[in-house]
This record gives structure tokens, C-alpha cells and sequence, in this order.
């Protein structure tokens, strides 16, 4: 109920009031979390005491090309497990523990459409989390406990278009030194 300011919900970021009869989030999407990487605006409710449970509501993008994501299983800001749906047309399953994210599962689907109300609906049943729009799956994790899998090394490149200069971050996630080739498509002569 939308009538009035709710008090079991707890903004994180962002200017979130009820606005026609919904929670909505009024800020524009300008702040920064870091170099190019805009900031997500939360607000959350439940406890982490909450087992097996589900999230319904409904939500619609009023402007802009983003999409929307459902936070469940919070214990915290930076440990937590989500439901994205973009704006593009995918839809996947993150767990973030301690702000270190990971990707479960993912799919397509079709793109949201600006002004379109969406009835969501994450269920949470022990390991298993699946979002459905609509009342149709669009993703699901069988395991989200299930062990992650992290690579030796991850790069990533970005070139700083006042200056040209070419911004390379490697990092080793191994105890041991490792040996890298490194190949800049497009990079031309360095």
C-alpha cells in the first residue's frame, strides 16, 4: 500500500517517494559510482532472516534505455543476490558477496517498452531464485549457493579519448605469478 510514505522501506541511494500511488525513484541518473559507471539507486525491505518467499510488484520504465533489478536475500548493501531485467532485452541472476559480484544465469527476451507497467515476481525457495514477468520465466538459478568459479587473471582496456592515452588494468586473482600475452584489437601502434 502506496498511500503514504512507507516506513518499512529503507532507501540506500536515490530520492525514492510515492509518487501517484507508487514508490518510485526520482533522482536522475547522474551520480557515479566510479570512471563511467553510473550508480544504482536502492531501496530495500524484508529481513535477511526470510527464507522461502516471494517478491511481487510491478514496475515500468518511465524514460531513458535502463531496466530494473530485484535485490532478495540482503544481508547487507554489498552481500546479496538479484534479478536484472534490462532495458535491451536481457534478463539475469547476480549474487554479490561482500560487493564482489558474479553472474549465475542469463537470458533474452524482448526489450522493455518505455511506459509499459511489468508485474514481476522473484521466488525465493531455498537455493533456487527465478524472475518471471508478466507471469512467464525469464530466468532462473537452480544453485545460487553453488561455488563460483574465478579466473586466474581478468583485463580490461578503455582508451581516454582527451589524451589517447590507452588505460590497462590486469588483475591476478592467484596466490602465484602469471605469464600474459596482451593483444590490443584496434590499438594500432604502441
Amino acid at each position: 500500500d502506496f498511500s503514504r510514505e512507507p516506513e518499512e522501506w529503507h532507501p540506500n541511494r536515490g530520492n525514492w517517494h510515492i509518487q501517484n500511488g507508487a514508490y518510485a525513484q526520482l533522482s536522475p541518473n547522474v551520480e557515479r559510482d566510479g570512471p563511467g559507471r553510473l550508480a544504482d539507486f536502492r531501496s530495500f525491505a524484508g529481513s535477511p532472516e526470510w527464507t522461502d518467499y516471494t517478491v511481487s510488484l510491478k514496475t515500468r520504465r518511465i524514460g531513458g534505455s535502463g531496466g530494473f533489478a530485484v535485490i532478495v536475500r540482503a544481508m547487507d548493501n554489498g552481500s546479496w543476490f538479484a534479478c536484472h531485467v534490462d532495458g535491451s532485452g536481457g534478463a539475469w541472476v547476480e549474487r554479490s558477496y561482500e560487493t564482489i559480484s558474479t553472474r549465475l544465469a542469463s537470458s533474452s527476451m524482448s526489450p522493455l517498452e518505455t511506459g509499459r507497467w511489468y508485474d514481476v515476481a522473484v521466488e525465493v525457495r531455498g537455493p533456487r531464485l527465478q524472475c518471471s514477468l508478466d507471469g512467464k520465466p525469464v530466468v532462473a538459478v537452480d544453485d545460487a549457493y553453488s561455488e563460483i568459479a574465478v579466473p586466474l587473471m581478468e583485463a580490461v582496456a578503455n582508451r581516454e579519448e582527451k589524451t589517447g592515452e590507452i588505460l590497462l588494468k590486469i588483475v591476478n586473482f592467484s596466490a602465484q605469478p602469471q605469464k600474459a600475452a596482451i593483444k590490443l584489437e584496434g590499438a594500432g601502434n604502441i
